[in-house]
C-alpha cells in the first residue's frame, strides 16, 4: 500500500532530524575532546615550567678560583703553614657511622687552628647505624672547643635504604646534633644524591654541594644557600694529593657559619 506523500515528507524529516542531531552531537563531543586534550597539555606544560622555576638560582664569583677546602686522610700529609692565606674555611673529616675516626682528624685540627685557619669538622652518615650510636661517635670526637665552624653532615649513600628511612634517620641526627651543638648542621651531599633523597625537606639548611661542572648545582626547592664543591681535583699549596675546591655563593657572609 502506498503512503500518502504528508507521510512520506515528514518520515523524510524525521529522518533529517535524526541525522542532524547526530551530526550536531559529534561536533560537540569533538569539540569537547579537543578542548580538554588543550587544557591537559597547558597543565603539564606549565608544571614542568613550575618545576624549572622551583631550582634554586644561586650566583658565585666568576673571578674566585675558591674560598675553601675540605679534607680527610685521602689528602695525605697537609702542609698547613704552606697553604693559601685566602683560604676562608677548612672542613675536616672526623667521623663515620657509629665506630670510625678519620685517621687525621686530630693531627689536622691541631696544626690548622695553629696556623689560625678557620675549621669545621664533618661526619660521614651511613644507614648501617642509628642515628643515636653516630651521635655518640660525633660528640666524642667533635670537640665543642675546637670548632670554629658549624659542623657538617655528609650525605653520599642511602645503604639500600629507601628516601622515607633515610630521611627520618637524618632528621633524628640532625636534631642530636643541633641541640647539642647549637646550631643546624651544613649538609653535603652530590647534586644527585641530594635531589632524588633530600631534596627539599632539607634546604632550611645551608647546603654544601658536589657538582664537578662549569655549572653550578641546580637544586630542586628553593634552599637559600649553597656552597658549591666544583672540583675533586683541585691543586693546592701544601697538599700533594688533589683536593676538594668550593665555592660561597656570591655575597654570602663567611661568619654566618661561625659557630
Amino acid at each position: 500500500m502506498e503512503l500518502p506523500k504528508e507521510k512520506i515528507l515528514e518520515k523524510t524529516i524525521n529522518k533529517m532530524q535524526i541525522h542532524f542531531t547526530k551530526t550536531i552531537t559529534i561536533i560537540i563531543c569533538t569539540l569537547i575532546m579537543s578542548i580538554l586534550a588543550i587544557s591537559i597539555s597547558v597543565h603539564v606544560h606549565t608544571k614542568k615550567n613550575k618545576h624549572k622555576s622551583q631550582h634554586a638560582k644561586v650566583k658565585y664569583s666568576s673571578t674566585t678560583t675558591y674560598d675553601g677546602i675540605d679534607i680527610s686522610h685521602h689528602n695525605g700529609n697537609v702542609d698547613f703553614t704552606r697553604l693559601p692565606k685566602h683560604i676562608k674555611f677548612i672542613y675536616i673529616k672526623a667521623t663515620e657511622g657509629a665506630t670510625y675516626l678519620d685517621p687525621k682528624y686530630k693531627k689536622y685540627v691541631k696544626d690548622a687552628r695553629n696556623n689560625r685557619f678557620k675549621i669545621g669538622s664533618y661526619h660521614f652518615f651511613r644507614m648501617t647505624s642509628s642515628a643515636h650510636t653516630q651521635f655518640a661517635n660525633i660528640k666524642k670526637n667533635i670537640k665543642k672547643g675546637e670548632q670554629d665552624l658549624i659542623p657538617m653532615i655528609d650525605v653520599e649513600t642511602s645503604d639500600k635504604h629507601s628516601k622515607a628511612e633515610l630521611q627520618d634517620s637524618l632528621s633524628v641526627l640532625i636534631k642530636l646534633m643541633e641541640d647539642y651543638y647549637g646550631s643546624k648542621p651544613l649538609i653535603y651531599s652530590s647534586m644527585q644524591i641530594y635531589n632524588t633523597y633530600l631534596a627539599p625537606k632539607f634546604n632550611n639548611h645551608i647546603l654544601y654541594i658536589g657538582r664537578y661542572d662549569s655549572k653550578p648545582p641546580q637544586i630542586n626547592g628553593s634552599p637559600k644557600h649553597i656552597f658549591w664543591q666544583f672540583s675533586e681535583k683541585g691543586k693546592v699549596k701544601g697538599i700533594k694529593r688533589n683536593c676538594d675546591l668550593v665555592k660561597m655563593p656570591k655575597g654570602f657572609e663567611i661568619s654566618t657559619i661561625y659557630k
